[in-house]
């Protein structure tokens, strides 16, 4: 009985601690609760902190009741055609999970499972068919049939894997992003949309107006202090301002791949 006493034991737990499993108003969980039953309920919204109790009886369906259905029959893959179909609903109906891309990775999953079911059912009524008449051979026995089935039962893992490296990427992005401090973020992205036409004025040769204040952005983004000269500085093709090294540097990091398509020359 441990296949239905496990589900129904959990969602106890969790139903009796309900009050206590998350932040008060938000979908951030309850730190002292998730050390000892996030790895049932962290993973889902608020309102559906009971899913993985579904979940589980979703599993032992599949897994357990269903193989003792008339094993090897039409109506047991019938069957699971019939669950595959309703957890199809389940899941793009509630979207339990707090990040979108699980509950869509999911739903993929249980697209696989239909397919493979329907796949399943086909074949066993054709091969029915075939052997009852005693013509010809099943339509399903070609080897292009077999690759297709491969290729389905290998889509969840390639759009898992896909998922996850996307969400390193943007995690990545995110960490370079935190290295500006939040009250320096405009005066940092003035500073980067003035970095071209630094460039473009050092090509030039000219000065202007708006590198002085891209400087001046960079500097207070990056807390550089201001160096002040009394003296005219001497005029220098490569760097017309007398940019310190490390104020070139910031420009430069920052520049945008795309350039500004029209630069004023003062």
């Amino acid at each position: 009985m441990y296949p239905i006493g496990v589900p129904v034991f959990f969602f106890l737990v969790l139903f009796v601690t309900r009050d206590e499993l998350f932040e008060p108003g938000t979908d951030t969980p309850n730190p002292d609760k998730a050390e000892q039953l996030g790895f049932l309920y962290a993973g889902y919204t608020k309102k559906y902190w009971w899913w993985e109790c579904v979940e589980l009886f979703r599993k032992l369906m599949l897994t357990g009741i269903l193989a003792f259905f008339k094993p090897g029959s039409p109506e047991q893959l019938f069957m699971a055609i019939l669950l595959a179909v309703a957890f199809i609903v389940g899941y793009a109906r509630e979207k339990p999970y707090k990040q979108a891309s699980a509950s869509d990775l999911q739903l993929i999953c249980q697209l696989q499972i239909f397919f493979v079911s329907v796949t399943g059912f086909a074949v066993k009524m054709s091969d029915m068919v075939v052997a009852a008449s005693g013509t010809g051979k099943s339509p399903f026995s070609s080897p292009g049939f077999g690759d297709l089935l491969l290729s389905i039962g290998c889509m969840p893992m390639v759009l898992g894997f896909m998922q996850s490296m996307m969400a390193l990427v943007q995690q990545m992005q995110g960490l370079v992003s935190d290295q500006v401090p939040m009250e320096n973020k405009k005066a940092y992205d003035d500073a980067v949309q003035q970095a071209d036409l630094q460039e473009d004025i050092m090509e030039l040769g000219g000065t202007g107006g708006g590198t002085a204040r891209a400087v001046a952005g960079a500097n207070k983004a990056k807390k550089v202090p201001k160096k002040v000269s009394k003296s005219k500085p001497k005029f220098n093709l490569t760097n017309p301002l007398g940019l310190s090294d490390e104020t070139l540097s910031v420009l430069h990091s920052q520049k945008k791949k795309t350039k500004m398509s029209h630069v004023v020359v003062l």
